[in-house]
């Protein structure tokens, strides 16, 4: 929507509905004995039964549950000069079983000797809660909190661009502040004689570091990118790497197609919960995919994934994992593609 000749004015409306089914209690209980007559014995045969009963009343991990969610957001593209511009916006969202939460974001950019642009950027964003840490019920050792809050961060970005009919370059600087981090506290007078582990919004950390992007035009049909990202102050608690690498090459003749990425991780080294150290070894993922588009509306498309054969493990937060999560060998992948 252009009200003035240097504003582009945007604005608009979201709805939507989340909503999660029936997740009962699981357990080798006979249900029906527990339900009847209070009696606390394995189900036959160690069978497996859903729900559990307490005094006759059922309950269940997490019930069928639904929230309206209802979200507004406006923004103003304003170009000052023909070298400035500047862009504001808010945008506000509404969750029936939380409340509200206001993000904004804005940038400057500046336009120097027609091949450099300097960037200024700022932006607000919240992972609201979910259903199972605000509505569960009590079980292993968990407890859902009602009251919990979204987790919030805040990213600022410094960041310079040159650009070439050859080749365009960029590097970043970049800080993100995070508050209300969800952590699980032990709780004792949310029933009584329990203690369980409760969400709450205590955490509080920041991250900052360097990313370098660059991409090349060898000719019209070969291009390669490369990207580097080191971080200055990495998350705490977090076992992500300091350092990481991608590389990308791609070739387009008529109507083939053909690409190589790679992608490096260095090692990672951390402490569990209990204070044991681990690590992760560095590892380098090789990807190709070969397309062709044999007609205007039909294409086939082969894609070879680790073919290196790296054999590498990923983090995973889950307990017993902590030495991480062995990720698939060499794999292929044959797909056929119709457009209409």
């Amino acid at each position: 929507m252009n009200l003035h000749p240097q504003h582009q004015v945007s604005w608009g409306v979201v709805a939507r509905q989340e909503s999660n089914g029936l997740n009962p209690f699981q357990s080798n209980v006979n249900v029906e004995r527990l339900q009847n007559n209070n009696e606390l014995i394995p189900s036959d045969n160690n069978q497996l039964e859903q729900g559990f009963y307490i005094g006759g009343v059922r309950f269940d991990l997490l019930e069928p549950e639904e929230r309206d969610v209802l979200g507004v957001y406006l923004q103003d593209h304003w170009l000052v000069t023909e070298a400035l511009s500047a862009t504001i916006g808010a945008r506000y969202d509404e969750y029936d079983d939380f409340g509200g939460n206001t993000s904004l974001r804005g940038g400057v950019v500046y336009r120097f000797a027609d091949q450099h642009r300097f960037k200024f950027m700022y932006g607000e964003a919240f992972r609201a809660p979910s259903f199972s840490e605000t509505r569960q019920g009590i079980a292993s050792g968990g407890i859902a909190n009602p009251d919990l809050k979204a987790e919030q961060v805040k990213t600022t970005e410094f960041k310079w661009e040159f650009s070439h009919p050859k080749l365009m370059f960029s590097s970043t600087l970049f800080h993100n502040d995070y508050s209300d981090i969800v952590e699980f506290i032990s709780v004792s007078d949310v029933v009584p004689g329990f203690t369980a582990l409760q969400p709450q919004n205590k955490g509080r950390q920041q991250s900052k570091g360097v990313e370098l992007e660059a991409n090349l035009y060898f000719s019209q049909s070969w291009n390669m990118r490369a990207s580097a990202m080191h971080l200055l102050e990495p998350l705490k608690d977090q076992p992500l790497a300091d350092d990481t690498l991608s590389l990308s090459m791609n070739w387009q003749h008529s109507s083939m197609n053909f690409n190589l990425s790679g992608f490096y991780r260095e090692q990672i080294r951390f402490e569990s919960t209990g204070g044991e150290a681990f690590s992760l070894s560095d590892y380098w993922l090789i990807n190709s995919t070969v397309s062709w588009h044999f007609s205007e509306s039909w294409r086939v498309s082969m894609m070879a994934e680790n073919l290196l054969n790296e054999a590498y493990s990923t983090w995973s937060p889950q307990a017993g994992l902590e030495t991480g999560l062995p990720a698939r060998e060499r794999s292929y992948r044959l797909s056929l593609v119709k457009t209409f």
